[in-house]
């Protein structure tokens, strides 16, 4: 199932689930929910894949239009598209959410009045600001105007794992009680600090002043550095191909060194946990 809403680096799903209470996927929304189906079983491509985009600004209309001419849905980019529309639609400060997971495994059953559940999931989550003035340069240049402010650029992401385990009790159908305890296992994070950009340009020049602080937790890339602690290119460009991307990603490429408890520690994010607790109730006072 797919839900088209983009989350931050939360544990929050899209409140759509609130109102699919009979599916076991609104569990995960509230660990007190209760499918009407006593068991449940999800694998890879059966089991939920979720995705969401959420913005402040802009709405489908907004980048997507029909052009009769040719009989399709076109983006604002296209030579026949409305940038303009695209531009009036944004506010000086844009923000884009987004998230997608997968779950990979998926189980839950019925023992009396409890309901239980498991899943493991992959989950990435992304937060995006932008300027207005940021959206008119990529889109115009300077042919409109000469300064831009794209201050408060930022891109904030976090990939990991999630392992999850949850119970609910049911006191006679009208109030069921949950909780659900939840493993992440963090592979990677990205997060802007600061940023302080703006560009004023002429027809003998450009003038770019920036300020820009990014985090970036990757703990299993470990990049070579020099004597005054900037990035060692020369080291990089030295090993090979394949040796680069071990480096880089921070993942073995080679089968015999994924198998290892190094390689699997890697993958699963182990050496970076977190924990979460969900609890959760749900009352109906009248029948429907």
């Amino acid at each position: 199932m797919a839900i088209l809403a983009w989350t931050g680096a939360s544990a929050q799903f899209s409140n759509t689930y609130y109102y699919m209470y009979m599916v076991p996927q609104a569990n995960q929304l509230n660990p007190a929910f209760q499918p009407e189906c006593r068991s449940y079983i999800g694998f890879p491509v059966l089991s939920p894949l979720r995705f969401e985009v959420v913005s402040n600004s802009l709405h489908y209309k907004d980048i997507f239009t029909w052009n009769s001419s040719e009989g399709k849905y076109i983006t604002f980019m296209h030579p026949e598209g409305d940038k303009q529309k695209f531009l009036d639609a944004l506010k000086p400060m844009n923000v884009i959410r987004a998230g997608a997971s997968s779950t990979l495994i998926s189980l839950g059953w019925k023992q009396e009045m409890f309901f239980f559940t498991f899943d493991f999931s992959e989950r990435i989550d992304q937060h995006l600001s932008f300027s207005r003035d940021l959206a008119e340069f990529l889109i115009n240049g300077n042919l409109v105007q000469s300064k831009f402010n794209f201050s408060d650029l930022a891109n904030n992401a976090s990939y990991y794992h999630e392992l999850a385990f949850g119970v609910s009790y049911n006191f006679e159908d009208e109030f069921q009680l949950g909780a659900r305890a939840k493993l992440l296992l963090g592979t990677g994070n990205v997060t802007t600090r600061q940023s302080d950009i703006n560009l004023k340009t002429s027809i003998d020049e450009w003038n770019l002043k920036s300020d820009i602080l990014v985090d970036a937790s990757l703990p299993y890339v470990d990049l070579p550095i020099d004597e005054d602690g900037y990035l060692d290119i020369d080291s990089i460009r030295s090993l090979t191909e394949l040796d680069q991307m071990d480096l880089l990603l921070g993942i073995p490429t080679g089968l015999p060194d994924l198998i290892t408890p190094s390689g699997l520690s890697t993958v699963f994010g182990i050496k970076n946990p977190g924990f979460a607790l969900d609890f959760g109730f749900n009352y109906r006072p009248v029948e429907k």
